[in-house]
């Protein structure tokens, strides 16, 4: 009987960490459709930096990837055939069928703490993820 309760709990906790996983990638790389700010487009990224919670503190990430593309057809990229990743040799990869809309913020030069502030390159490429029971989890750059 504990047997099956313990195999039971141990399921729902690691349930849990991969809900957890891939609810962080749809908070730091999703937005579709694309916001924006009222501040106009040349403050997206520092608005969404913000916004997602990814300045905090006495830090200033580096850098993000935003992705203006549907759930579902990023949720598909799971269902290709993986290969190992180029950043993540450990690890495999699922790469895009077709090239997706995005944002890529990059700290200015200067920034600091607790004004972070970041220029946008837009860019349309092939994604490439890690992906957890068929669901993105880590974006790799």
């Amino acid at each position: 009987m504990y047997a099956g309760m313990w195999t039971f709990f141990l399921a729902l906790l690691l349930d849990l960490a991969n809900f957890s996983y891939t609810n962080d990638f749809w908070r730091r790389h999703v937005d579709y459709p694309k916001s924006i700010p009222k501040e106009g487009e040349n403050n997206y990224c520092t608005w969404m930096m913000k916004r997602r919670g990814m300045v905090w503190g006495s830090k200033c990430v580096q850098g993000n990837t935003f992705i203006h593309e549907k759930n579902s057809t990023i949720e598909n990229i799971c269902n290709r055939t993986p290969r190992p990743c180029i950043n993540h040799r450990n690890h495999y990869c699922y790469t895009s069928v077709r090239p997706f809309s995005l944002s890529d913020c990059f700290l200015e030069r200067g920034s600091h703490p607790p004004h972070c502030n970041y220029w946008m390159s837009v860019q349309s490429r092939k994604i490439n993820v890690f992906c957890q029971s068929e669901l993105p989890v880590h974006l790799e750059d």
